[in-house]
C-alpha cells in the first residue's frame, strides 16, 4: 500500500517555498494593484522614526489595524461606535472627510517639513495607542497626555539615534577659533592655556 505525500505543485522537487508562493500569488487573477494604496511611500520610509510608528502608519493606510469597523467585515460582532467621541471633531476642518485615510495622510504630510512629518507619524501612533487604552482598560487619557506620550517617543527614540549613531566632531583648527565680545551682560576670561580632560 502507497502512501499520499503532499507535494507542493510549484517547486520541481514538490518542496513549498515562499519564493514559489509569492510569485504564485502575483500570477493570480486577483490584481496586486487593488491592494496597492497610493501615495508617496518613500516620505514615510525615509523619515528617522521608530519602526513602531513606521508599521503603524502602514497597517492604517491599508486598513489593516483591528478597529472595530475592520472587524465587523471579518464577522466580529462588536459596535462600531469610536471609543473616544468627538476626537476627531476639532480637526474635522482639516480633513476631507470624503477622503479616505490615507489620502488625508499623504495630503497632510506633503505640506510638512521633516521635523513636522515626524510629530504628526508619531502623535498618530499616540491617538492609537491612547484608542486601545480607552477600549481595553478603560482608561481616557487627555489631550496633552496624548502629546506629551508622542514627544517622549520621539524625544527618547532620537536619543537613542544619537547613542547608537554618535555625529563625528569635527576637529577644531586655529583658523576656527576667533574672539568674540561677550554681550553686555556679560564677562569673559581669556587666558593662554587650555585643559584637556581625559
Amino acid at each position: 500500500m502507497t502512501h499520499d505525500v503532499p507535494t507542493w505543485k510549484f517547486e520541481k522537487d514538490g518542496a513549498y517555498s515562499v519564493k514559489s508562493a509569492y510569485k504564485d500569488i502575483l500570477n493570480h487573477d486577483v490584481s496586486v494593484v487593488q491592494h496597492r494604496v497610493s501615495g508617496n511611500w518613500n516620505c514615510v520610509w525615509s523619515l528617522k522614526l521608530p519602526p513602531k510608528v513606521k508599521n503603524f502608519l502602514w497597517r492604517a493606510c491599508r486598513n489593516c489595524l483591528p478597529t472595530r469597523i475592520c472587524l465587523q467585515v471579518k464577522g466580529v460582532q462588536c459596535t462600531d461606535r469610536c471609543a473616544r467621541i468627538g476626537l476627531w471633531s476639532p480637526l474635522m476642518a482639516t480633513f476631507d472627510t470624503n477622503a479616505s485615510f490615507p489620502t488625508n495622510v499623504f495630503a497632510i504630510l506633503q505640506h510638512l517639513d521633516q521635523h513636522q512629518k515626524q510629530v504628526f507619524d508619531v502623535t498618530l501612533w499616540s491617538i492609537w495607542k491612547h484608542r486601545n487604552n480607552k477600549v481595553w482598560n478603560n482608561v481616557t487619557e487627555t489631550s496633552q497626555a496624548i502629546c506629551d506620550r508622542a514627544s517622549s517617543l520621539l524625544s527618547s527614540w532620537r536619543n537613542a539615534q544619537i547613542i547608537l549613531h554618535p555625529i563625528p566632531q569635527h576637529s577644531i583648527t586655529l583658523n576656527d577659533l576667533k574672539w568674540v565680545k561677550p554681550s553686555p551682560d556679560r564677562f569673559k576670561c581669556n587666558v593662554d592655556a587650555s585643559f584637556l580632560k581625559l
